[in-house]
């Protein structure tokens, strides 16, 4: 009976320490990994929760506003982060969190967009496009961008609605268009002996799939639906850029990237220069030597731990079938 009682205790200890070995080994990184990034974080003014990128002169600012930045990196999309330890929100979530917040904070007195993307999902850079423009009537203040590697397709669409827009002599730009693409893999299923099977509402409910060829009716449709876009993102421009730019001009681009010289010519840029020249005349057009600073962000792994409130996955209706179209995008995929 003792050594039955004494086996289950080794047991039970056995188990707690292995539980707490996992929990060291999971927890103690993330300790680490924290106190790092703390340690080499820019400064953070804790009262207004904000990082400071660009201090200003205090003196000519009594009212301590602020320049708003807001970085628009990578591609463009609605889908949440993969990685459990994603350090920062996608560019999509942090641009409408913080033109949400801005909308309500006083010290901001101006936007300044600073972008270095090549575009991304339709529906996402769309709907940045009508957050800014909403924006801009309610609250009234300078919008400017800045373009500063590559501000591609999504990229120009996303801030075409800009006051201002400044590019670095080697951004990358332009690439107004639409594109949607996938493999078409049916002779090679065909030599292999596979047959893909389909139970569907409608003929066309397919319509794309790599596993068969394509009708003349098919590619009609899916060329209006391209065309369409297109149409929408060449009026989307010419609305923000006004009497800047010529909608032929734009249309006779056919998609093409440039750098910004080029980009200067046809109206879709209005300045080449540094960032700190964007700074400069952002401060001037407000006539206050504004810190320029962006709103904290909290890395997602935290807001995972504080409510698991990670967005959703954008689900797929009616067709998870593989080989499908990818798109369409605005999206200069190099």
């Amino acid at each position: 009976m003792l050594e039955s009682i004494g086996k289950a205790i080794r047991i039970i200890f056995l188990w707690q320490l292995s539980n707490l070995i996992l929990f060291m080994c999971l927890f103690i990184p993330l300790i680490a990994l924290t106190i790092i990034g703390a340690a080499n974080a820019p400064k953070i003014n804790k009262k207004q929760n904000t990082t400071i990128i660009d201090e200003g002169s205090a003196s000519s600012n009594p009212l301590k506003q602020i320049i708003l930045e807001i970085p628009v990196d990578g591609i463009i999309t609605r889908k949440a982060p993969k990685d459990l330890f994603e350090q920062q929100k996608s560019a999509y979530d942090r641009f409408l969190s913080d033109l949400d917040v801005a909308e309500e904070d006083p010290q901001v007195a101006a936007i300044l967009l600073r972008i270095n993307s090549p575009g991304g999902e339709v529906s996402a850079c769309d709907r940045m496009y009508q957050i800014l423009e909403r924006f801009k009537k309610r609250k009234n203040i300078p919008i400017f961008s800045f373009y500063e590697s590559m501000a591609a397709s999504g990229g120009v669409y996303c801030s075409a609605g800009s006051d201002i827009i400044y590019a670095s002599p080697t951004c990358i730009t332009g690439s107004i268009g639409v594109i949607m693409g996938g493999l078409k893999v049916k002779n090679l299923m065909d030599k292999i002996g596979v047959e893909s099977r389909n139970y569907q509402s409608g003929k066309l409910k397919d319509m794309g799939s790599g596993m068969r060829d394509t009708s003349p009716e098919e590619d009609k449709l899916l060329q209006d639906t391209i065309d369409g876009l297109f149409d929408r993102f060449v009026d989307i421009v010419v609305s923000g850029r006004g009497e800047r730019v010529n909608k032929e001009d734009i249309v006779n681009l056919q998609g093409s990237f440039f750098l910004a010289d080029k980009a200067k010519k046809f109206g879709l840029i209005d300045e080449i220069g540094s960032i700190e020249d964007c700074y400069e005349a952002l401060r001037k057009r407000i006539n206050l030597e504004c810190d320029i600073k962006r709103y904290k962000q909290k890395p997602e792994w935290m807001e995972m731990f504080e409510g698991f409130n990670a967005s959703p996955s954008i689900p797929l209706i009616g067709s998870t079938a593989p080989f499908m179209l990818e798109g369409p995008l605005y999206l200069l995929d190099l």
